[in-house]
């Protein structure tokens, strides 16, 4: 019995449409010497993932989930090239400017053809004090956080 028929008969053992490589290796189907890289994505039916399910995992794991995958299945340490996701520290109020109008140009590229430039903002839009936009317009921006004033002691 072929691969392909093989891989047919079983049922997926994902649990969604899509799944993601966890590392690059090799595969035998549908030809010898196919080579999936890490982080392809493959319908959950297809032959590849279906013959190989232990290389996949499903599509909606974040990186720190696909990284105790790797480490249960594989036993071996991940390489530093993992692609990860770092997200930004939230921007606190206190260190925060906020639009308060748009502002919307456009420029002409090689082309000829209008597209919108890089330094485009809606009104609302937060960004840090030290961010180059609201330094360049300072007029459209105002403080998220308006410094609290000390309060008055009466002496009676």
């Amino acid at each position: 019995m072929s691969l392909l028929n093989r891989a047919k008969q079983q049922e997926s053992p994902f649990t969604t449409e899509w799944v993601v490589a966890l590392q690059t290796f090799c595969s035998d189907t549908p030809t010898w010497g196919l080579m999936v890289k890490a982080g392809a994505r493959y319908p959950a039916n297809h032959p590849i993932p279906q013959t190989h399910p232990g290389q996949f995992c499903d599509d909606h794991l974040s990186n720190g989930e696909m990284r105790q995958i790797i480490i249960t299945r594989f036993d071996r340490p991940i390489a530093e090239d993992f692609p990860v996701t770092i997200l930004p520290a939230p921007l606190r109020d206190e260190d925060a400017v906020v639009a308060i109008r748009s502002r919307v140009a456009y420029v002409r590229d090689a082309r000829g053809r209008l597209t919108p430039k890089l330094d485009n903002y809606e009104k609302g839009q937060k960004f840090s004090r030290n961010h180059a936009i609201p330094k360049e317009y300072p007029e459209d921006f105002e403080p998220v956080a308006i410094p609290q004033a000390e309060p008055l002691v009466q002496e009676v």
